[in-house]
């Protein structure tokens, strides 16, 4: 019977190892639940170079259910047909899950967006990337792709 404590203990801890590449080791909270929530980019990575500034105004937003939404508050539109740098806001919409590690996830959204000049003409761009959760706590949460770390 002394044993008994011990050994539920360590199935308990077992049982909440998240295994993110930097942390927690241990969370007794579904990742899934802790990651139902919008996360502001504070840090953007790529090839080393710091590229913040690119995001520094999205919002990643995921919902126990699937739903994911990503808001860029200031894209700057320079390719034709626009002749000047515009600034719009866009919504993405879609849904994301994780693959078959928790430590994985899949994101697919949509935007669509009206043409600044001519309204009657409407974007749409599909996004699709598959993503390492490298941290993920309350208060933190790391993404890292083939080129780009975001925290």
């Amino acid at each position: 019977m002394k044993y008994v404590f011990p050994i539920i203990m360590i199935l308990l801890a077992l049982a909440g190892c998240t295994g993110f590449e930097d942390g927690p080791k241990i969370s007794f909270t579904d990742p899934a639940t802790i990651l139902a929530n919008e996360w502001a980019v504070r840090e953007a990575v790529k090839g080393g170079a710091d590229i913040t500034a690119d995001y520094a105004s999205d919002v990643l937003t995921f919902d126990a259910q699937g739903v994911f939404s990503y808001l860029e508050s200031s894209r700057i539109i320079t390719s034709p047909p626009f002749t000047r740098s515009d600034t719009i806001t866009l919504l993405g919409l879609g849904t994301w899950s994780f693959l078959n590690k928790k430590d994985e996830i899949e994101i697919l959204y949509t935007f669509s967006y009206q043409d600044l000049y001519d309204q009657s003409i409407t974007y749409v761009e599909e996004r699709y990337g598959q993503w390492e959760i490298q941290r993920l706590t309350e208060e933190e949460f790391w993404l890292r792709n083939d080129s780009v770390s975001l925290r």
